[in-house]
């Protein structure tokens, strides 16, 4: 690339704002994958809601977010993006995936808190104690909304207990 079209590419780009952008097409990818995904589900009515009737909803309203965030990274002008750190990323998708992992063997009270805890270490102003607490009483309050008040077979208890 020459320089001059360096610097038209640079002076359209000057206007946007990254995050938003960023967020918005990442919307729209999640999007445009989950409704590749669903389009085999019958989609019913909203009398007779089909299995592919909420996917389809929701992906669609997650593509609004999408272009409704572009939308404001255009409006709001040039922010420059911020660089992306790697410590939250790791910490919540591996909380994500600890979740999914512990269900059957930790049980739901003990994933609560072992996702809480491992979600805290994204951020890096967070006091370890309060950590501690909002573990505690997330696992006690998934436990008794969903095990003893809604009445759901999950697992309360880890497997070795």
């Amino acid at each position: 690339m020459t320089q001059a079209s360096e610097t038209r590419l640079s002076a359209r780009w000057r206007g946007i704002s990254g995050n938003d952008l960023a967020a918005g097409l990442l919307c729209l990818a999640i999007a445009a994958i989950a409704l590749f995904n669903v389009t085999n589900l019958r989609f019913g009515t909203v009398m007779r809601m089909g299995p592919g009737f909420t996917p389809t909803v929701l992906s669609w309203l997650l593509a609004g977010f999408g272009v409704a965030l572009i939308g404001v990274a255009v409006a709001r002008g040039s922010e420059q993006m911020e660089a992306w750190k790697i410590r939250p990323m790791l910490a919540i998708g591996a909380a994500i995936l600890l979740f999914s992992i512990g269900m059957q063997q930790l049980g739901l009270f003990a994933t609560t808190v072992v996702t809480t805890l491992v979600g805290g270490l994204a951020a890096t102003d967070s006091r370890w104690h309060e950590v501690v607490i909002m573990a505690l009483v997330l696992g006690a309050a998934c436990h008794l909304l969903f095990i003893v008040g809604l009445g759901m077979p999950l697992r309360a208890m880890p497997v070795f207990l």
